[in-house]
């Protein structure tokens, strides 16, 4: 009688492998498991507040099974939430209504993909308001936005034109320009980015005209009267 005292190394591949110690006729057999690996691609990737779906490949050794999994419930898996070797996972994430970017994973066996989303864009211009008088004139608006939110300007009248800074992403200027007002009522126009609004006012340019416009009395006393528009 007697013992054997055996070493086995680590399996350095994804398949399971059995060798055997022989005594005599008698035989012992060991078997091993594989060393299973698994990698994302890509292992990230961004998307826009609004609702949007996509896919992620997984790489696995052919014996090795996996399930996937997400950290996050706006972040769901569509398909392809397990199998063995290499596969694809779908997912879907619902639209962000928080004002805060947020992030969610994920998981299948050691592998780890990381989906960021963007939080709703928002703009604010600076001033809001601006009353100006009858002649021509230029001025500027600060736009306020998030440093990946692309914005366009417009403007709602003919009198007042962009003349630079008309779009952009994130923080910007619009210039713009308003032409004389030769009416004689004020008038009003509107630049719009997103759902931000400013308006500016003009004056109307005020003209008099008086009938007659001259009059000779006599020395003594008298009354009058003359019309004006």
């Amino acid at each position: 009688n007697g013992t054997v005292n055996y070493s086995v190394a680590a399996n350095p591949s994804s398949s399971a492998r059995s060798a055997t110690l022989t005594v005599g006729g008698a035989t012992f057999t060991l078997t091993q498991g594989g060393s299973c690996s698994y990698a994302f691609t890509p292992t990230s990737s961004n998307v826009a507040a609004g609702a949007a779906t996509g896919s992620v490949a997984i790489a696995a050794g052919s014996g090795c099974t996996w399930t996937a999994s997400s950290s996050g419930g706006w972040l769901s898996i569509t398909g392809g939430n397990s199998g063995t070797g290499n596969g694809t996972v779908n997912y879907s994430a619902s639209a962000n209504s928080s004002s805060a970017t947020r992030s969610a994973t994920i998981t299948a066996g050691t592998a780890t993909f990381t989906l960021t989303q963007a939080a709703p864009c928002t703009y604010a211009l600076a001033p809001a308001t601006r009353t100006i008088g009858t002649t021509a004139a230029t001025g500027s608006v600060s736009v306020a936005a998030g440093s990946g939110c692309a914005w366009t300007a417009s403007a709602s009248g003919s009198w007042l034109s962009i003349t630079g800074g008309g779009s952009g992403t994130g923080n910007g200027t619009i210039n713009y320009s308003a032409s004389a007002n030769t009416g004689s009522s004020a008038r009003s126009a509107t630049l719009t980015v997103g759902t931000s609004t400013f308006t500016l006012t003009q004056s109307g340019s005020c003209s008099y005209t008086l009938s007659p416009t001259t009059r000779t009395v006599a020395n003594g006393s008298t009354t009058g009267s003359f019309s004006m528009r």
